[in-house]
């Protein structure tokens, strides 16, 4: 799914640029809180570009991890709800997986779900520290 907003709107509220995976989310949260209007688009297809390695699927889980820890970091209660992304999607995945006859993606969701949840320790422990230094 794409968000949709006025090109105005990205440049005047841009991303935050702590987040190095997430900013999507972060972004869309600030301009909720801003009481402006967004849409998602059911027609508009996105294409994520990714190399065919484990070693690049591990960087893109623990980005995205550290992304949700910095969402949770800044947020605090009102995002704990993402923490749980990681689980149902890897839930979701194996029963798929399983419904599908092919479980040999098994190991892939969980690796999806273990290193998301090493991402998002690494992200608020990185947040914290940027606290602590002034920085954040």
């Amino acid at each position: 799914m794409a968000t949709i907003f006025d090109r105005e709107v990205l440049l005047q509220y841009g991303f935050d640029e702590r987040f190095l995976s997430g900013e999507d989310i972060e972004l869309r949260w600030r301009l909720k809180d801003a009481g402006l209007k967004m849409g998602v688009s059911e027609q508009t297809v996105v294409t994520h570009r990714y190399e065919d390695t484990f070693d690049f699927a591990k960087d893109q889980f623990l980005a995205d991890g550290k992304g949700l820890g910095r969402m949770v970091s800044k947020y605090g209660w009102r995002s704990l709800h993402l923490l749980g992304i990681p689980l149902a999607g890897s839930v979701r995945g194996i029963l798929l997986s399983l419904r599908r006859l092919q479980p040999g993606w098994i190991p892939y969701y969980l690796s999806y779900m273990v290193y998301n949840y090493v991402g998002i320790v690494g992200g608020i422990r990185h947040w914290r520290q940027q606290a602590a230094a002034g920085k954040s």
